[in-house]
């Protein structure tokens, strides 16, 4: 078992009754609402073969989906409300895996937008998607990371879903759109990755980038790439996951170098150190990583963790002081693995119970 997973897991065998990130389930009036931005998206390729997804109403007649949806196809179809509609216009940003459609006599809601850079680690998030081309579906969870890439921050998940479910919402507590479902990696159930809203509002008013529907040149998605073309965060998840710590070490050195400014790039070091036991070393990596970086709530999390686990306790508590001015859901839970009174009391619900995730 990963070391943070172990650590916090074991921090919290005698608080099991308090929850670190709680939220209500969406009232029947609410997902409806939510819901009606949804669409089923059905794109058939010259030979006929259909590919599906879901898309999400974004302004009058507008869709937003997953270019690895719709990329192979010479029709493209909207299905709302039992009723089909062909989208006639696709533009296109393929590196970021985001295809607008212009679907002509849709009256789908539009989704309020928000914006993922007002996220935080621990948030409760909601994904609706229609998985295997089913019914629409819910699922919810809290976010676990956020990545800061091209602009803007790709929204990492514990929000589950399966295929038929790319191009679908994550919507934030208060039911704003602030991500597009769009992969997962292989051997991994916790984490689900939503690209976000702001890489689409420009291309969403660019109307001269609009072309009639039609396969897609080959350009991968940043997600797709060969492991060694991916960005830093997405190599450093996969090395986490496959339990190569020597490997994430070093890649966090080049990261580092790359980008000097990157205090996740110190974030996955002391991850890597700490699965090799090095703490102390590990503890300097996530004290860097907050020097970088001051309101990173996520690193102020492992270092608290950290610290708690070496005896620090001075530290552990400027952590969660700190915390508490920064995020209540993390405060919560170095609160709970610290056993010590949660600086914000919420009713236990083991669904959103998801520190040892974080």
């Amino acid at each position: 078992m990963p070391f943070f997973v172990f650590l916090s897991t074991f921090l919290c065998v005698n608080a099991v009754a308090v929850v670190a990130a709680t939220a209500a389930q969406p009232d029947v009036a609410e997902l409806k609402r939510l819901s009606q931005s949804l669409v089923k998206v059905e794109a058939i390729d010259d030979d006929e073969r259909l590919w599906l997804g879901t898309g999400v109403t974004v302004a009058p007649e507008r869709i937003v989906t997953n270019c690895h949806v719709t990329r192979r196809a010479q029709t493209i179809r909207a299905y709302y409300r039992g009723r089909g509609f062909t989208a006639t216009t696709q533009s296109a940003d393929t590196e970021h895996d985001i295809c607008i459609l212009s679907v002509p006599a849709l009256n789908a809601q539009p989704a309020q937008l928000g914006s993922s850079q007002r996220l935080h680690e621990g948030e409760p998030v909601w994904a609706l998607g229609h998985e295997r081309g089913l019914s629409l579906q819910m699922r919810g969870g809290v976010v676990r990371a956020l990545h800061s890439y091209d602009g803007s921050q790709v929204v990492e998940t514990t929000t589950a879903f399966t295929s038929g479910a790319s191009g679908g919402a994550l919507f934030n507590e208060i039911g704003e759109l602030v991500g597009i479902l769009t992969y997962r990696l292989r051997g991994d159930s916790r984490s689900y990755f939503a690209i976000p809203v702001e890489w689409f509002r420009a291309q969403l008013a660019n109307h001269g980038t609009y072309r009639n529907v039609a396969p897609l040149d080959g350009t991968l998605a940043f997600w797709e790439r060969p492991s060694a073309q991916l960005p830093f965060f997405l190599r450093a998840h996969q090395l986490e996951t496959g339990g190569d710590w020597n490997g994430l070490i070093d890649l966090a050195e080049e990261w580092s170098q790359a980008d000097i400014s990157s205090a996740e790039a110190w974030l996955f070091r002391g991850k890597g150190l700490a699965e090799r036991r090095d703490l102390a070393s590990a503890r300097q990596a996530l004290q860097r990583a907050v020097a970088l970086d001051p309101v990173y709530s996520a690193a102020w999390l492992q270092l608290g963790r950290l610290s708690a686990h070496q005896g620090a306790h001075e530290e552990a508590k400027d952590a969660l002081a700190t915390l508490i001015l920064l995020n209540r859901a993390l405060a919560r839970c170095l609160a709970i693995e610290m056993h010590i009174s949660s600086p914000d009391p919420a009713p236990y619900d083991p669904s959103f119970d998801a520190c040892p995730a974080i």
